[in-house]
């Protein structure tokens, strides 16, 4: 049974990430690395556009 999935549209998503603070943005992008395969990410000093960089090592593995 296929459930109706109703995905936000890029405005939709543009409106939500505005409304977060700099820190929580941090902490968002934070989780997005953490959880799709990124090692040790950790904030670095601010990055050229005035806010913080995070830096990661990425694994991929080939094959089985």
């Amino acid at each position: 049974m296929v459930e109706n999935i109703k995905y936000k549209l890029r405005s939709e998503w543009n409106e939500l990430i505005n409304k977060l603070t700099p820190k929580d943005f941090q902490d968002l992008c934070y989780d997005i690395l953490k959880k799709n395969n990124f090692m040790n990410p950790k904030p670095r000093g601010n990055g050229g556009d005035g806010g913080r960089d995070i830096e990661a090592t990425f694994i991929h593995k080939i094959g089985k």
